[in-house]
């Protein structure tokens, strides 16, 4: 009788060490997905800073205007090539 109590007892015991260590597996698995996920979009951040700098710099709207058409007051605009006439 004691030793199938005592069977029953370390049965016990080692299942709870087994779902304990896959507990801990999962939330290991998790934690690295999630912190895979977080330098990617720490990554994609850094590329969006980057473009909306040059958006905002005076050189790039300055550049779009112009190929629009645009000019500063007091320019003359010449056209020059296939749309001149």
């Amino acid at each position: 009788m004691r030793a199938l109590i005592l069977l029953v007892g370390v049965a016990v015991v080692g299942y709870l060490y087994v779902s304990a260590g896959r507990s801990l597996w999962d939330s290991l698995r998790e934690r690295a997905a999630v912190q895979r996920q977080i330098a990617k979009l720490q990554a994609e951040y850094r590329g969006l800073a980057r473009e909306r700098a040059l958006y905002e710099s005076r050189q790039y709207v300055e550049t779009a205007a112009r190929r629009l058409g645009f000019a500063f007051p007091g320019e003359k605009e010449y056209l020059v090539g296939e749309g001149a006439g």
